[in-house]
Protein backbone atom coordinates (compact mmCIF):
# COMPACT_ATOMS: atom_id res chain seq x y z
CA UNK A 1 0.00 0.00 0.00
CA UNK A 2 1.61 3.15 -0.92
CA UNK A 3 0.75 6.84 1.15
CA UNK A 4 -0.05 9.53 -1.29
CA UNK A 5 -0.20 13.65 -0.68
CA UNK A 6 -0.68 15.53 2.81
CA UNK A 7 -1.13 12.02 4.62
CA UNK A 8 2.53 11.03 3.49
CA UNK A 9 3.75 13.90 4.08
CA UNK A 10 2.61 14.10 7.79
CA UNK A 11 3.42 10.42 8.38
CA UNK A 12 6.81 10.99 7.31
CA UNK A 13 7.38 14.14 9.73
CA UNK A 14 5.79 12.03 12.33
CA UNK A 15 8.39 9.11 11.62
CA UNK A 16 11.37 11.42 12.25
CA UNK A 17 9.98 11.32 16.03
CA UNK A 18 9.17 7.62 15.80
CA UNK A 19 11.51 5.48 14.08
CA UNK A 20 9.80 2.66 16.07
CA UNK A 21 6.89 3.75 13.97
CA UNK A 22 8.35 4.27 10.89
CA UNK A 23 9.83 0.50 11.53
CA UNK A 24 6.62 -1.69 12.13
CA UNK A 25 4.79 0.25 9.14
CA UNK A 26 7.71 -1.09 6.76
CA UNK A 27 7.61 -4.34 8.31
CA UNK A 28 3.39 -4.72 8.66
CA UNK A 29 1.53 -2.06 6.56
CA UNK A 30 -0.21 -4.41 4.48
CA UNK A 31 -1.39 -6.05 7.32
CA UNK A 32 -4.74 -6.07 8.41
CA UNK A 33 -5.25 -5.11 12.31
CA UNK A 34 -6.30 -8.62 12.65
CA UNK A 35 -3.68 -10.24 11.61
CA UNK A 36 -1.62 -7.64 13.47
CA UNK A 37 -3.20 -8.75 16.52
CA UNK A 38 -2.34 -12.54 15.94
CA UNK A 39 1.31 -11.43 15.35
CA UNK A 40 1.40 -10.52 19.31
CA UNK A 41 -0.44 -13.34 20.25
CA UNK A 42 1.93 -15.61 18.86
CA UNK A 43 5.41 -13.71 19.28
CA UNK A 44 4.32 -12.33 22.95
CA UNK A 45 2.14 -14.30 24.86
CA UNK A 46 1.45 -17.96 26.28
CA UNK A 47 4.92 -20.08 26.76
CA UNK A 48 6.76 -17.66 25.62
CA UNK A 49 5.74 -14.94 28.30
CA UNK A 50 8.35 -14.02 31.28
CA UNK A 51 6.14 -15.49 34.29
CA UNK A 52 3.62 -12.83 36.45
CA UNK A 53 6.23 -12.35 38.76
CA UNK A 54 5.39 -12.97 42.69
CA UNK A 55 6.01 -9.08 44.24
CA UNK A 56 4.13 -7.75 40.68
CA UNK A 57 1.33 -10.28 41.61
CA UNK A 58 1.27 -9.15 45.14
CA UNK A 59 1.38 -5.45 44.41
CA UNK A 60 -1.57 -5.90 41.95
CA UNK A 61 -3.85 -7.67 44.44
CA UNK A 62 -2.66 -4.98 47.31
CA UNK A 63 -3.87 -2.08 45.46
CA UNK A 64 -7.01 -3.17 43.55
CA UNK A 65 -8.97 -5.85 45.88
CA UNK A 66 -10.12 -2.87 47.32
CA UNK A 67 -11.49 -0.97 44.84
CA UNK A 68 -12.63 -3.57 42.64
CA UNK A 69 -13.23 -6.78 45.34
CA UNK A 70 -11.43 -9.61 45.56
CA UNK A 71 -12.77 -12.02 42.47
CA UNK A 72 -12.50 -9.26 39.99
CA UNK A 73 -8.77 -8.60 41.32
CA UNK A 74 -8.06 -12.44 41.19
CA UNK A 75 -9.23 -12.20 37.22
CA UNK A 76 -7.29 -9.67 36.73
CA UNK A 77 -3.90 -11.75 38.16
CA UNK A 78 -5.18 -14.26 35.39
CA UNK A 79 -4.95 -12.24 32.48
CA UNK A 80 -1.73 -10.76 33.39
CA UNK A 81 -0.11 -14.39 34.00
CA UNK A 82 -1.94 -15.86 30.85
CA UNK A 83 -1.15 -12.87 28.51
CA UNK A 84 2.63 -12.58 29.86
CA UNK A 85 1.40 -8.71 28.84
CA UNK A 86 1.58 -5.56 31.25
CA UNK A 87 -0.63 -3.10 28.91
CA UNK A 88 1.05 0.21 30.09
CA UNK A 89 -0.40 2.47 27.51
CA UNK A 90 -3.03 4.46 29.39
CA UNK A 91 -2.97 7.38 31.00
CA UNK A 92 -5.10 7.36 34.51
CA UNK A 93 -8.04 9.58 33.52
CA UNK A 94 -11.87 8.31 32.95
CA UNK A 95 -11.31 7.43 29.24
CA UNK A 96 -12.21 9.34 26.49
CA UNK A 97 -9.30 9.61 24.19
CA UNK A 98 -9.81 7.75 21.14
CA UNK A 99 -6.25 6.57 21.22
CA UNK A 100 -6.30 4.21 24.40
CA UNK A 101 -10.36 3.73 24.08
CA UNK A 102 -9.61 2.11 20.92
CA UNK A 103 -6.22 0.67 22.29
CA UNK A 104 -7.82 -0.75 25.06
CA UNK A 105 -10.47 -2.27 22.75
CA UNK A 106 -7.60 -3.62 20.54
CA UNK A 107 -5.98 -5.13 24.32
CA UNK A 108 -9.17 -6.53 24.49
CA UNK A 109 -9.37 -8.34 21.40
CA UNK A 110 -6.25 -9.95 21.48
CA UNK A 111 -7.02 -11.03 25.27
CA UNK A 112 -9.90 -12.73 23.78
CA UNK A 113 -7.52 -14.51 21.44
CA UNK A 114 -6.37 -16.15 24.69
CA UNK A 115 -9.42 -16.89 26.81
CA UNK A 116 -13.00 -16.16 27.57
CA UNK A 117 -13.15 -13.12 30.09
CA UNK A 118 -14.99 -9.92 31.08
CA UNK A 119 -12.29 -8.44 32.63
CA UNK A 120 -9.53 -5.89 30.71
CA UNK A 121 -6.22 -5.09 33.08
CA UNK A 122 -4.55 -1.82 31.85
CA UNK A 123 -1.71 0.32 33.61
CA UNK A 124 -2.55 3.91 33.80
CA UNK A 125 -0.22 6.64 34.23
CA UNK A 126 -1.70 9.08 37.48
CA UNK A 127 1.56 11.42 38.07
CA UNK A 128 0.08 13.49 34.98
CA UNK A 129 -1.16 17.17 36.03
CA UNK A 130 -4.79 17.78 35.47
CA UNK A 131 -4.36 19.90 32.38
CA UNK A 132 -2.47 16.97 30.69
CA UNK A 133 -3.87 16.35 26.99
CA UNK A 134 -5.45 13.51 27.76
CA UNK A 135 -7.77 15.92 29.83
CA UNK A 136 -8.86 14.37 33.08
CA UNK A 137 -11.12 17.19 34.21
CA UNK A 138 -13.35 15.78 32.21
CA UNK A 139 -15.45 14.66 29.10
CA UNK A 140 -13.99 14.52 25.74
CA UNK A 141 -16.74 14.11 22.67
CA UNK A 142 -15.76 13.73 18.80
CA UNK A 143 -19.32 13.61 17.16
CA UNK A 144 -19.63 17.75 16.91
CA UNK A 145 -21.50 20.03 15.05
CA UNK A 146 -18.67 21.96 14.18
CA UNK A 147 -16.16 18.88 13.57
CA UNK A 148 -14.07 20.26 16.31
CA UNK A 149 -13.16 18.28 19.75
CA UNK A 150 -15.52 19.13 22.30
CA UNK A 151 -13.97 19.58 25.73
CA UNK A 152 -16.77 19.21 28.66
CA UNK A 153 -15.57 19.85 32.34
CA UNK A 154 -15.90 18.18 35.33
CA UNK A 155 -13.51 19.89 37.33
CA UNK A 156 -12.28 23.45 37.63
CA UNK A 157 -9.73 24.92 35.66
CA UNK A 158 -8.16 26.01 39.17
CA UNK A 159 -7.11 22.40 39.79
CA UNK A 160 -4.91 21.99 36.29
CA UNK A 161 -1.41 21.74 38.35
CA UNK A 162 -3.13 19.12 40.77
CA UNK A 163 -1.68 15.47 39.68
CA UNK A 164 -4.01 13.33 39.16
CA UNK A 165 -2.37 10.70 41.63
CA UNK A 166 -3.84 13.41 44.29
CA UNK A 167 -6.78 15.37 43.11
CA UNK A 168 -9.60 15.10 45.56
CA UNK A 169 -12.80 13.39 43.99
CA UNK A 170 -15.35 15.25 41.96
CA UNK A 171 -18.27 16.09 44.15
CA UNK A 172 -22.24 16.62 43.40
CA UNK A 173 -22.03 20.19 42.42
CA UNK A 174 -19.48 19.58 40.05
CA UNK A 175 -21.62 17.75 38.34
CA UNK A 176 -24.15 19.94 38.34
CA UNK A 177 -22.17 22.42 36.53
CA UNK A 178 -21.24 20.17 34.13
CA UNK A 179 -24.63 19.18 33.34
CA UNK A 180 -25.60 22.71 32.87
CA UNK A 181 -22.80 22.74 30.26
CA UNK A 182 -23.38 19.90 28.29
CA UNK A 183 -27.31 21.28 28.06
CA UNK A 184 -25.53 24.88 27.09
CA UNK A 185 -23.76 23.13 24.16
CA UNK A 186 -26.57 21.26 23.36
CA UNK A 187 -28.66 24.75 22.93
CA UNK A 188 -26.07 26.74 21.31
CA UNK A 189 -25.60 23.75 18.45
CA UNK A 190 -21.89 22.38 19.30
CA UNK A 191 -23.53 19.18 20.25
CA UNK A 192 -26.79 17.50 18.70
CA UNK A 193 -29.45 16.36 20.87
CA UNK A 194 -28.00 12.55 21.13
CA UNK A 195 -24.66 13.34 22.12
CA UNK A 196 -25.70 15.82 24.62
CA UNK A 197 -27.95 12.96 25.72
CA UNK A 198 -25.42 10.62 25.84
CA UNK A 199 -23.21 12.47 27.91
CA UNK A 200 -25.55 13.22 30.21
CA UNK A 201 -26.49 10.16 30.14
CA UNK A 202 -22.81 9.25 31.10
CA UNK A 203 -23.14 11.96 33.73
CA UNK A 204 -25.37 10.08 35.79
CA UNK A 205 -24.36 6.94 35.67
CA UNK A 206 -20.79 6.87 35.20
CA UNK A 207 -19.90 9.98 37.79
CA UNK A 208 -22.78 10.10 39.97
CA UNK A 209 -23.42 6.47 40.77
CA UNK A 210 -23.17 4.22 44.18
CA UNK A 211 -20.41 2.52 42.66
CA UNK A 212 -18.24 5.83 43.60
CA UNK A 213 -19.24 6.27 47.28
CA UNK A 214 -16.17 4.97 49.33
CA UNK A 215 -13.88 6.72 46.79
CA UNK A 216 -11.18 8.86 49.24
CA UNK A 217 -9.38 10.67 46.15
CA UNK A 218 -9.95 10.87 42.26
CA UNK A 219 -7.63 8.61 41.26
CA UNK A 220 -9.95 5.52 42.88
CA UNK A 221 -13.01 7.20 41.47
CA UNK A 222 -11.76 6.89 37.51
CA UNK A 223 -10.98 3.06 38.54
CA UNK A 224 -14.53 2.43 39.09
CA UNK A 225 -15.98 5.38 36.70
CA UNK A 226 -13.75 3.14 33.92
CA UNK A 227 -15.42 -0.14 34.54
CA UNK A 228 -18.82 1.14 34.10
CA UNK A 229 -18.22 3.35 31.31
CA UNK A 230 -16.45 0.15 29.34
CA UNK A 231 -20.00 -1.81 30.02
CA UNK A 232 -21.31 0.23 27.25
CA UNK A 233 -19.33 -0.46 24.84
CA UNK A 234 -20.70 -3.36 23.67
CA UNK A 235 -24.23 -4.26 22.81
CA UNK A 236 -23.49 -8.46 23.22
CA UNK A 237 -21.04 -8.80 25.66
CA UNK A 238 -20.32 -7.61 29.07
CA UNK A 239 -16.33 -6.36 29.84
CA UNK A 240 -14.88 -4.33 32.54
CA UNK A 241 -11.56 -2.45 31.51
CA UNK A 242 -9.55 -2.14 34.76
CA UNK A 243 -7.30 1.07 35.27
CA UNK A 244 -4.81 0.10 37.69
CA UNK A 245 -2.34 3.46 38.70
CA UNK A 246 1.29 2.44 36.96
CA UNK A 247 2.87 4.20 40.36
CA UNK A 248 0.66 3.16 43.10
CA UNK A 249 1.58 -0.60 42.14
CA UNK A 250 5.41 0.31 41.12
CA UNK A 251 5.27 2.23 44.24
CA UNK A 252 4.49 -1.19 46.24
CA UNK A 253 7.13 -3.23 44.40
CA UNK A 254 9.90 -1.04 45.02
CA UNK A 255 9.32 -0.04 48.48
CA UNK A 256 9.74 -4.57 48.47
CA UNK A 257 12.66 -4.28 46.55
CA UNK A 258 14.29 -1.77 49.14
CA UNK A 259 14.03 -4.60 51.87
CA UNK A 260 15.71 -7.20 49.63
CA UNK A 261 19.45 -7.14 49.62
CA UNK A 262 19.67 -8.73 46.53
CA UNK A 263 16.82 -6.80 44.42
CA UNK A 264 18.28 -5.09 40.95
CA UNK A 265 16.88 -2.08 42.29
CA UNK A 266 19.07 -2.16 45.82
CA UNK A 267 22.27 -3.37 43.29
CA UNK A 268 21.59 0.12 41.40
CA UNK A 269 21.01 2.40 44.30
CA UNK A 270 23.56 2.16 46.12
CA UNK A 271 26.66 1.94 43.60
CA UNK A 272 27.09 5.43 43.57
CA UNK A 273 29.44 5.15 40.41
CA UNK A 274 26.54 3.07 38.85
CA UNK A 275 24.03 5.92 39.50
CA UNK A 276 26.55 8.57 38.33
CA UNK A 277 26.69 6.82 35.48
CA UNK A 278 22.91 6.32 35.01
CA UNK A 279 21.89 9.68 35.43
CA UNK A 280 24.80 10.97 32.88
CA UNK A 281 23.79 7.56 30.32
CA UNK A 282 20.16 8.52 30.47
CA UNK A 283 20.00 12.30 30.57
CA UNK A 284 17.58 13.10 27.88
CA UNK A 285 15.46 10.09 27.10
CA UNK A 286 12.09 10.52 27.40
CA UNK A 287 10.40 9.72 30.60
CA UNK A 288 13.69 10.12 32.31
CA UNK A 289 15.11 13.81 32.98
CA UNK A 290 17.24 16.20 31.24
CA UNK A 291 19.57 17.70 33.47
CA UNK A 292 17.79 21.03 35.09
CA UNK A 293 15.24 21.68 32.37
CA UNK A 294 13.18 18.59 32.79
CA UNK A 295 11.81 15.06 33.69
CA UNK A 296 12.51 14.18 37.02
CA UNK A 297 15.21 11.82 38.93
CA UNK A 298 13.88 8.83 40.13
CA UNK A 299 11.33 10.05 41.68
CA UNK A 300 8.58 12.68 41.37
CA UNK A 301 8.22 14.88 44.69
CA UNK A 302 4.57 15.44 45.92
CA UNK A 303 3.86 18.60 47.34
CA UNK A 304 0.95 19.70 50.26
CA UNK A 305 -1.05 20.97 47.25
CA UNK A 306 -1.01 17.50 45.62
CA UNK A 307 1.28 18.94 42.51
CA UNK A 308 4.17 16.80 41.36
CA UNK A 309 7.62 18.59 41.28
CA UNK A 310 10.67 17.22 39.67
CA UNK A 311 13.77 16.37 41.72
CA UNK A 312 17.62 17.12 40.59
CA UNK A 313 20.16 13.87 40.22
CA UNK A 314 22.90 12.75 42.45
CA UNK A 315 25.69 14.34 41.27
CA UNK A 316 27.35 16.48 44.04
CA UNK A 317 24.38 16.64 45.79
CA UNK A 318 25.70 14.52 48.92
CA UNK A 319 24.21 15.82 52.05
CA UNK A 320 27.06 15.00 53.86
CA UNK A 321 30.14 12.88 52.74
CA UNK A 322 28.74 9.26 51.47
CA UNK A 323 25.33 10.62 51.87
CA UNK A 324 23.34 11.32 48.82
CA UNK A 325 19.99 13.20 48.50
CA UNK A 326 17.77 14.53 45.81
CA UNK A 327 16.32 17.60 45.91
CA UNK A 328 13.97 19.96 44.45
CA UNK A 329 11.98 22.86 44.80
CA UNK A 330 7.95 23.07 44.38
CA UNK A 331 5.47 25.06 42.54
CA UNK A 332 5.52 27.53 46.02
CA UNK A 333 9.29 27.89 45.50
CA UNK A 334 9.76 25.73 49.14
CA UNK A 335 12.88 23.65 48.66
CA UNK A 336 11.94 19.81 49.47
CA UNK A 337 15.12 17.06 50.51
CA UNK A 338 14.98 13.56 50.59
CA UNK A 339 17.91 11.21 51.89
CA UNK A 340 18.93 8.64 49.15
CA UNK A 341 18.56 5.62 51.76
CA UNK A 342 16.02 2.53 51.89
CA UNK A 343 14.30 3.34 55.30
CA UNK A 344 13.81 7.12 54.32
CA UNK A 345 12.32 6.61 50.64
CA UNK A 346 10.42 3.51 51.67
CA UNK A 347 8.98 5.50 54.13
CA UNK A 348 8.30 8.82 52.05
CA UNK A 349 6.79 6.63 49.15
CA UNK A 350 4.32 4.81 51.71
CA UNK A 351 3.15 8.07 52.38
CA UNK A 352 3.05 8.83 48.87
CA UNK A 353 5.42 11.98 49.11
CA UNK A 354 7.10 10.47 46.53
CA UNK A 355 6.21 8.49 43.49
CA UNK A 356 8.16 6.60 40.93
CA UNK A 357 8.94 8.84 37.85
CA UNK A 358 8.68 6.71 34.42
CA UNK A 359 11.64 5.60 34.51
CA UNK A 360 11.50 3.99 37.92
CA UNK A 361 7.88 2.51 36.56
CA UNK A 362 8.95 0.77 34.21
CA UNK A 363 12.29 -0.27 35.79
CA UNK A 364 10.49 -1.76 38.55
CA UNK A 365 7.96 -3.55 36.66
CA UNK A 366 9.41 -4.38 32.87
CA UNK A 367 13.27 -3.49 32.68
CA UNK A 368 14.64 -5.54 35.37
CA UNK A 369 11.85 -8.18 36.18
CA UNK A 370 11.58 -8.99 31.98
CA UNK A 371 8.15 -8.36 31.78
CA UNK A 372 6.87 -7.69 28.64
CA UNK A 373 5.49 -4.31 28.18
CA UNK A 374 2.76 -3.06 25.80
CA UNK A 375 2.15 0.55 24.77
CA UNK A 376 2.71 3.19 22.07
CA UNK A 377 5.32 3.65 19.63
CA UNK A 378 6.84 6.46 21.67
CA UNK A 379 7.17 3.87 24.61
CA UNK A 380 8.54 1.22 22.84
CA UNK A 381 11.31 3.48 21.69
CA UNK A 382 12.00 5.09 24.97
CA UNK A 383 11.96 2.06 27.33
CA UNK A 384 14.41 0.41 24.99
CA UNK A 385 16.87 3.41 25.41
CA UNK A 386 16.33 3.03 29.20
CA UNK A 387 16.89 -0.53 28.71
CA UNK A 388 20.52 0.26 26.52
CA UNK A 389 21.03 3.27 29.30
CA UNK A 390 20.88 0.75 32.05
CA UNK A 391 23.38 -1.75 30.38
CA UNK A 392 25.74 0.24 29.96
CA UNK A 393 25.91 1.77 32.91
CA UNK A 394 26.33 -1.69 34.43
CA UNK A 395 28.79 -2.40 32.06
CA UNK A 396 31.01 0.94 32.98
CA UNK A 397 30.47 0.43 36.76
CA UNK A 398 30.98 -3.16 36.91
CA UNK A 399 29.54 -4.16 39.93
CA UNK A 400 29.80 -7.50 41.58
CA UNK A 401 27.58 -9.56 38.64
CA UNK A 402 25.85 -12.71 39.27
CA UNK A 403 25.12 -15.60 36.91
CA UNK A 404 21.36 -14.54 37.26
CA UNK A 405 22.35 -10.85 36.91
CA UNK A 406 24.32 -11.68 33.81
CA UNK A 407 21.09 -13.41 32.71
CA UNK A 408 19.56 -10.13 33.37
CA UNK A 409 21.68 -7.73 31.35
CA UNK A 410 21.64 -9.87 28.59
CA UNK A 411 17.59 -10.03 28.67
CA UNK A 412 17.72 -6.28 28.29
CA UNK A 413 18.56 -6.90 24.51
CA UNK A 414 15.68 -8.94 24.01
CA UNK A 415 12.65 -6.75 22.00
CA UNK A 416 9.93 -7.54 24.18
CA UNK A 417 8.19 -3.88 24.23
CA UNK A 418 6.02 -4.22 21.46
CA UNK A 419 3.73 -1.09 20.15
CA UNK A 420 -0.49 -1.22 20.22
CA UNK A 421 -1.85 1.80 21.33
CA UNK A 422 -1.98 4.46 18.62
CA UNK A 423 -4.13 2.75 15.32
CA UNK A 424 -7.15 3.94 14.94
CA UNK A 425 -9.67 1.89 13.12
CA UNK A 426 -13.16 3.11 14.39
CA UNK A 427 -14.46 6.11 12.75
CA UNK A 428 -17.78 7.68 11.68
CA UNK A 429 -18.83 10.27 9.13
CA UNK A 430 -18.79 13.90 10.17
CA UNK A 431 -19.25 17.30 9.50
CA UNK A 432 -17.04 18.13 6.64
CA UNK A 433 -14.56 15.04 7.47
CA UNK A 434 -14.54 11.90 9.86
CA UNK A 435 -13.91 11.65 13.38
CA UNK A 436 -12.49 8.75 15.94
CA UNK A 437 -15.10 7.10 17.54
CA UNK A 438 -14.64 7.41 21.43
CA UNK A 439 -16.44 6.66 24.49
CA UNK A 440 -19.83 8.68 23.82
CA UNK A 441 -19.91 8.12 20.45
CA UNK A 442 -19.81 3.82 21.09
CA UNK A 443 -21.96 3.95 24.20
CA UNK A 444 -24.72 5.89 21.75
CA UNK A 445 -24.20 3.03 19.13
CA UNK A 446 -22.47 -0.04 20.99
CA UNK A 447 -20.86 -1.87 18.96
CA UNK A 448 -20.68 -6.11 18.53
CA UNK A 449 -18.23 -8.05 19.58
CA UNK A 450 -18.84 -11.16 17.03
CA UNK A 451 -18.76 -8.52 14.18
CA UNK A 452 -15.62 -6.13 15.30
CA UNK A 453 -13.33 -8.46 13.18
CA UNK A 454 -14.83 -7.04 10.25
CA UNK A 455 -13.98 -3.36 11.15
CA UNK A 456 -10.41 -5.10 12.16
CA UNK A 457 -9.77 -6.09 8.66
CA UNK A 458 -8.59 -2.21 8.09
CA UNK A 459 -5.23 -2.09 6.92
CA UNK A 460 -2.32 -2.13 9.46
CA UNK A 461 -1.18 1.58 7.53
CA UNK A 462 -4.27 2.92 7.32
CA UNK A 463 -4.92 3.00 10.89
CA UNK A 464 -1.93 4.37 11.57
CA UNK A 465 -2.35 7.23 9.28
CA UNK A 466 -6.15 7.77 10.98
CA UNK A 467 -4.24 7.65 14.31
CA UNK A 468 -2.94 11.39 12.78
CA UNK A 469 -5.89 12.77 13.92
CA UNK A 470 -5.27 12.62 17.88
CA UNK A 471 -2.05 10.61 18.18
CA UNK A 472 0.62 12.29 15.97
CA UNK A 473 -0.33 16.04 15.38
CA UNK A 474 2.06 18.18 17.47
CA UNK A 475 4.98 16.06 15.82
CA UNK A 476 3.83 18.25 12.61
CA UNK A 477 5.36 21.55 12.29
CA UNK A 478 2.44 23.95 12.86
CA UNK A 479 3.12 25.21 9.47
CA UNK A 480 1.66 21.62 7.89
CA UNK A 481 -1.17 21.77 9.91
CA UNK A 482 -3.41 24.52 8.35
CA UNK A 483 -6.85 24.91 10.36
CA UNK A 484 -7.71 22.29 7.39
CA UNK A 485 -5.17 19.81 7.94
CA UNK A 486 -7.57 16.86 9.21
CA UNK A 487 -10.19 17.35 6.59
CA UNK A 488 -7.24 16.72 3.98
CA UNK A 489 -6.08 13.76 5.28
CA UNK A 490 -9.85 12.76 5.83
CA UNK A 491 -10.15 13.42 2.30
CA UNK A 492 -7.48 11.35 1.20
CA UNK A 493 -8.26 8.13 3.80
CA UNK A 494 -11.69 8.14 2.76
CA UNK A 495 -13.20 10.17 -0.01
CA UNK A 496 -9.59 9.26 -2.46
Amino acid sequence: MTQTGFTETCMNRVCQDAPLLKAVNNEYQDMPLSGYLQFLKEEYCGRKAAPLDPVIEKAVADYATELIGEEETKECIRILKLTGLLYTANHHVVNFHPMTVQGNILFEYLISLLTDTQVVPVFSCSTIPMSNAFYPRGLLIYDTFDGEECKVPVFPYRMRKVSVSHAPVFTKEMLLETGKTIHRYELSGKLSASAAGMAQTILEKVYAGDHLKNCERYGMQVTMANRVLSEGYWRDRKSHHVFLELEEVSRRVICHDLQNDDSILNKLFWNKKLMTSLEKNLNGVSGCWSGETGGTFLFWGIDSKGRAFRLSGLAAKEARPGRLSLKGTDLDGKSHCFFMNRYELSDALMQRKLLPGLFLTFFSLGIARENVLVGGCLQGEYVRQMCDGVRKSWMEAAPETSGEQLSWLHSLELKRFPYLCGPLFLTAPGKGSHHPLSSVEICEDPLSFAGIKERLEISFLKAQQIGLYCFYPDSVPAHQRADNWWERISEELFDG
